[in-house]
């Protein structure tokens, strides 16, 4: 006997799919992905840990930013959900290169912790009966932010500024057809949004919970890892057009895209840590016991940095050109040499997914 579905049941689908509920719940998942690892490592024990010293002593406290910087916690999920209405595939690229760029933070987090010093004019002690205007109401507000994040670790980069920049690109139009199609996310809200994500980038910094670098470099990520993702998701929707019968030829699609995709990840997490290295080597990394003068083992860890990071860099750096070059230019390049290149520069980069594309695409010859 077959069953039926309640009647509320089937209202509630019906209401879901037609509120994009579904997407509102991805943008959070994205939150939680961030969000379930981050004070995991921020308790793993580690001898390897340091201040920053570039300068972030003559950036002012400006409590008030604590606005953008908690909007952080829901501002980008909700026009995340309210761009669903408009333009569903710019969300994924939002998505996936927002996880990408998750997966090098947490990757130089484990490397090589950094500290923040945060400003001794905030008392952590401050009770809420102390409040009494608006500039009391901030500084119990900060102490509540220095307190829940008491170990003001994980800094370097900024997974704030990331959410920032999300929220940045979500606004900011990268192609003609965002604004020319009839049912275009509005300006109004492509500017609030540019000017919010800015906002909470800039917060980082000037509420003290990030030195200015770690902002920088949190929305640089963001912005490089969304054109990987667009680029990565353009490679899926075609594996995905492909006729059933072309399996090889898909398949061969799908590992290409992971292909690129790692090593955008290596690209951003070799350039993330070769920076480090040269901060370390010229003495803008201080020991985060007592916060004194870089010493020497620092200088001499940061040239290796430098060294190994820099040399990784360059190589990731031409493989996923060639990657890149190979996706668009492939109809110019003979096919056959297409597919060879790619497993070389496959085991170049110790890619087993890229290797594993290319001879799947030199088996459709035989």
């Amino acid at each position: 006997m077959e069953q039926v579905a309640h009647p509320g049941w089937e209202k509630f689908k019906a209401f879901w799919i037609k509120a994009n509920l579904q997407y509102l719940v991805l943008a959070f998942l994205l939150y939680g992905f961030k969000a379930g690892l981050y004070f995991l490592i921020a308790g793993i024990p580690t001898t390897r840990m340091g201040y920053f010293a570039i300068g972030d002593e003559s950036i002012p406290l400006l409590k008030y930013f604590y606005v953008f910087y908690l909007g952080y916690y829901f501002v980008p999920e909700i026009f995340m959900w309210i761009l669903s209405f408009y333009d569903k595939r710019k969300i994924f690229n939002l998505v996936v290169g927002g996880a990408m760029v998750n997966i090098v933070a947490y990757v130089c987090f484990a490397i090589y912790q950094i500290k923040m010093q945060r400003p001794t004019s905030i008392d952590l002690n401050m009770a809420w009966s102390e409040v009494h205007d608006l500039s009391s109401f901030f500084d119990r507000l900060l102490a509540f932010q220095y307190n829940a994040d008491s170990t003001a670790t994980n800094c370097y980069p900024s997974l704030h500024a990331n959410f920032g920049g999300l929220l940045f690109m979500l606004g900011l139009p990268v192609s003609k057809e965002e604004v020319t199609k009839e049912h275009h996310f509005p300006w109004v809200w492509r500017i609030f949004c540019m000017i919010f994500g800015l906002g909470i980038v800039c917060s980082t910094f000037f509420v003290k919970q990030h030195y200015w670098i770690d902002a920088v470099l949190g929305m640089m990520l963001m912005v490089a890892m969304y054109f990987v993702a667009k680029v990565a998701i353009d490679m899926f929707l075609e594996a995905r057009a492909l006729p059933k019968e072309e399996k090889k030829n898909k398949t061969g699609k799908y590992l290409h895209m992971s292909g690129l995709m790692f090593n955008g990840i290596c690209v951003a997490i070799f350039f993330s840590m070769f920076l480090f290295g040269v901060l370390m080597a010229t003495g803008h990394v201080t020991p985060a016991v007592d916060g004194s003068a870089p010493t020497p083992e620092i200088i001499s860890l940061g040239g290796k940095y430098m060294l190994g990071f820099g040399l990784a860099l360059l190589v990731s750096g031409l493989i996923f050109a060639f990657y890149l070059y190979i996706y668009l230019a492939k109809k110019e390049l003979p096919e056959k040499v297409s597919k060879v290149l790619q497993i070389v520069l496959g085991a170049l980069s110790v890619n087993p997914l890229y290797i594993s594309s290319g001879i799947v695409r030199l088996s459709e010859d035989k």
